[in-house]
C-alpha cells in the first residue's frame, strides 16, 4: 500500500486487494465495532441490532432495516460510513 500524499491517493497491490475482500465480515464486524453474533439458522444475527444478519459464508450481509447489504467487509464499510472503495480498502486492511 502506497500513499502519494501530493495526490491524495492510495495504491494498493492485487494481494492486498484480494486479501481485504477475503476477511471474515463477522469477524471484522466483531473486532471493529464490538458486534456480537449468534448462529440463526444459515448465518449470524447480530445481537446488537436484530436486522443486521452475516451469512454461513461468514462475509455476505444484509441489514435489513437499512435495506443495505453486500458481499464482504468492504462494502460494509462502503455503504454503513459512506466511504469510498479507496478509504474503505485503506480501514479494512
Amino acid at each position: 500500500m502506497y500513499f502519494y500524499k501530493k495526490k491524495q491517493m492510495w495504491i494498493f497491490t492485487d494481494k492486498e486487494k484480494e486479501n481485504a475482500h477475503n476477511i471474515s465480515t463477522l469477524d471484522y464486524l466483531q473486532r471493529n465495532y464490538g458486534l456480537t453474533f449468534k448462529q440463526d439458522g444459515r448465518g449470524f444475527r447480530c445481537r446488537e441490532h436484530n436486522s443486521l444478519f452475516v451469512h454461513a459464508d461468514q462475509k455476505a450481509w444484509y441489514w435489513n432495516s437499512r435495506g443495505i447489504g453486500g458481499g464482504d467487509a468492504i462494502e460494509f464499510v462502503i455503504k454503513y460510513e459512506n466511504k469510498s472503495y479507496s478509504d474503505a480498502l485503506v480501514q479494512v486492511i
